[in-house]
């Protein structure tokens, strides 16, 4: 839920809002390892960024730098009614 939040304000943050928006189109995570307690850190890369499409990339590590999960995710840019 994390990565699919932080990939998609990534996203919506990459379009003109009065004209485009994002929805999530579709996600895969790999969780690599577990965290008990500290916090997480939870870091969006684009991969592409297009006019109807944009691929994410998520990784969420601890606070000690550790991998806890990678989430590839892709957007479809939609066209808001006018």
């Amino acid at each position: 839920m994390l990565a699919e939040t932080v990939g998609s304000m990534a996203g919506n943050l990459c379009v003109d809002l009065n004209h485009y928006y994002c929805v999530g189109l579709s996600i895969t995570t790999n969780h690599i390892s577990s965290i008990k307690k500290g916090y997480v850190i939870a870091t969006a890369s684009a991969l592409h960024i297009g006019r109807s499409t944009q691929v994410w990339n998520i990784d969420i590590t601890s606070n000690n730098q550790k991998l806890i999960s990678s989430t590839r995710l892709t957007l479809s840019v939609l066209a808001r009614k006018k």
